[in-house]
């Protein structure tokens, strides 16, 4: 999408096109960041080592805003993502789904910061918030979670 990251490695390779589709470049080229198809889905190759990278990195957990790193996993669950009734658009809270019934699920919520986030999601057509069973729809405080019904209809 345009967007920079700042990816810092003790050791750099040097990767040209050979037919994937290529997702970010380094600023000399590199292939950084690229799918290619494999069977129905799709093969990523990331050229740095991310996790290590952030893991040394103080406040990439807790500031999204400054770090967007989580956008590379966007990416790469896209297409899995565009097929659950709900998807979190905070990147601080994670979705887990549980099917009730053929007609409904519940959704549970989870506030990975330490501090209250507001809780922005999508939902699929065809579905919507039944119920708030725990918690409150708009807020997860900290270390948290909210436990929803989705119906279909």
């Amino acid at each position: 999408n345009g967007e920079k990251l700042k990816c810092q490695s003790s050791f750099r390779y040097r990767m040209r096109e050979a037919g994937a589709e290529v997702l970010c470049k380094d600023a000399d080229g590199n292939v950084v960041f690229s799918r290619n198809r494999y069977g129905k889905g799709w093969v990523y190759y990331l050229g740095v080592p991310m996790e290590k990278m952030l893991w040394d990195s103080e406040g990439v957990f807790t500031n999204t805003e400054k770090y967007p790193y989580y956008n590379i996993y966007k990416v790469v669950a896209n297409d899995c993502l565009s097929k659950k009734p709900i998807v979190s658009q905070t990147p601080e809270i994670a979705l887990t789904l549980h099917q009730e019934n053929e007609d409904s699920m519940i959704a549970v919520a989870i506030n990975y910061s330490s501090t209250e986030q507001a809780f922005k999601y999508s939902l699929q057509n065809g579905w919507k918030m039944q119920q708030v069973i725990y918690g409150k729809e708009e807020s997860i405080s900290g270390c948290d979670m909210a436990v929803f019904r989705l119906k279909k209809c």
